[in-house]
């Protein structure tokens, strides 16, 4: 689920909705993929999300998500 993916604008409220939505499913969500666009990176300032600290809390989870921008999993290819 991203903003590139739907269209709709992607911030901390629409990421923690769509992270409970999925969890009441049946899924659990360990992290997020996103180019480093003007809007995640206000997402990531939103989230407190650093380069030294990419993990941010999951409001369903006592676990934390990774947010990874998509430059490092291209690295991993």
């Amino acid at each position: 689920m991203c903003s590139s993916c739907n269209g709709l604008s992607y911030d901390k409220r629409y990421s923690n909705k769509n992270i409970s939505n999925l969890h009441h499913v049946g899924y659990e969500v360990v992290g997020l993929v996103s180019d480093m666009g003007p809007t995640n990176i206000g997402l990531w300032k939103a989230l407190n999300i650093k380069p030294t600290s990419l993990s941010f809390g999951n409001p369903e989870a006592k676990k934390g998500c990774m947010y990874l921008p998509m430059s490092l999993i291209l690295l991993n290819l």
